[in-house]
């Protein structure tokens, strides 16, 4: 079996108003200079119907696409259909090749925090790493604030029966003063350690 002829600029392979849409470039790239994708890659019509260049320039001047794989540009220009700079790659590796923040969550070692994404502090969760430390450290954190709330509804509590004992019992000035105790212990509790006004 022979070996598909290479590809070159112009190869009759393609109709004519392809290669009319096409720039070579200083770097080899064939740059698309008609229709794209919203995505940026490049559109033509092609036995009436509306094929992605690219995809067209590699399977008639280069191989078949195998089923199930994505064309790869290799030199990360969208808009390239020279067939030398495209590789059949599967959709995951296509991904991980780019510059997307799916490649380059992939490519990270540690946390945001500092934490090394290993076996045994990295967990799966719904297609990405989760950082178990950091996870136990915000457990940590919740597990405390529902106590601080606790203890503050503790003594608010309190202090509502306090003060519905003083307004049955008590003279004003006593009130006042007690008032302001039943305020310091509030403050206390919620971990303020504000002066109070007098």
């Amino acid at each position: 079996m022979s070996q598909p002829t290479p590809a070159q600029f112009g190869d009759d392979r393609l109709p004519v108003r392809f290669w009319k849409k096409v720039n070579v470039q200083p770097g080899g790239c064939w740059q698309w200079t008609a229709v794209r994708t919203q995505d940026g890659y490049p559109k033509f019509r092609y036995d009436g119907e509306m094929a992605r260049a690219h995809r067209l320039s590699y399977a008639l001047l280069r191989s078949a696409i195998p089923a199930g794989l994505a064309l790869d540009h290799l030199c990360r220009n969208r808009a390239c259909v020279n067939p030398a700079h495209l590789e059949p790659v599967t959709s995951r590796e296509n991904t991980l090749r780019g510059d997307s923040g799916v490649a380059r969550n992939a490519t990270k070692t540690h946390c945001e925090n500092g934490h090394e994404f290993t076996p045994e502090n990295t967990r799966m969760y719904r297609g990405s790493r989760v950082c178990r430390e950091c996870r136990r450290q915000v457990g940590r954190e919740q597990k405390h604030l529902r106590w601080r709330v606790s203890e503050l509804n503790d003594a608010i509590a309190k202090a509502v029966t306090a003060l519905r004992e003083m307004q049955a019992l008590e003279p004003d000035h006593i009130k006042a003063a007690q008032l302001y105790e039943i305020e310091l212990r509030l403050r206390h509790a919620a971990g303020t350690q504000d002066e109070v006004a007098a």
